[in-house]
């Protein structure tokens, strides 16, 4: 069945014998065929008159167009109990407490940035102290090396107080390396 072929007509008739609870107006037919009569028609039988109202007076909701703008047109009424305000009592104080804080935070910002400024000093300086300190260590560990081996070479015998200063350059070298940070 094609929805063409369908007349399809609605009415509430419980709606209408409750009375005086809902008031309707007009009573529509719907339809899918566009060849049927009452194809959009409204039924006007159960059209209820809409009351016109008198020419002379106007609703209760609309004003007259010239009394509204007389309305508009006239100055509001300020209350003179209310002093307002002249911007330089009001905002002269808070200007110059903003402008004292501002102050007061530039100083901050720029005893921060001389610190700032101090620790990376620091930290270059003393990096370049560790690095001249631990290449000396490393030099002196290798020419000291080189006289144990030729006193070894020379005196065999004393082999024993050769192999404990070489032990005891090593650890002091193994300690002024510094630790790498993980």
């Amino acid at each position: 069945m094609a929805i063409e072929d369908l007349d399809l007509e609605f009415e509430d008739e419980e709606e209408e014998k409750k009375g005086d609870a809902l008031d309707v107006d007009v009573d529509l037919t719907f339809s899918a065929s566009p060849d049927s009569p009452k194809a959009g028609a409204i039924d006007k039988s159960r059209q209820k008159p809409r009351p016109k109202p008198a020419p002379g007076n106007p609703s209760n909701n609309v004003a007259d167009i010239n009394q509204a703008k007389n309305i508009k047109a006239r100055p509001q009424v300020r209350p003179q109990g209310q002093v307002k305000p002249t911007p330089s009592q009001d905002y002269s104080d808070d200007v110059q407490e903003l402008k004292a804080e501002i102050k007061a935070l530039q100083e901050r910002m720029r005893l921060i940035e001389h610190q700032a400024d101090l620790k990376v000093a620091v930290a270059e300086a003393e990096k370049n102290y560790l690095i001249e300190y631990v290449s000396n260590a490393k030099v002196l560990d290798h020419q000291i090396t080189q006289m144990l081996q030729r006193i070894n070479a020379k005196a065999p015998a004393v082999k024993g107080e050769v192999q404990m200063i070489k032990k005891h350059i090593n650890e002091f070298v193994a300690k002024s390396i510094p630790k790498k940070k993980e």
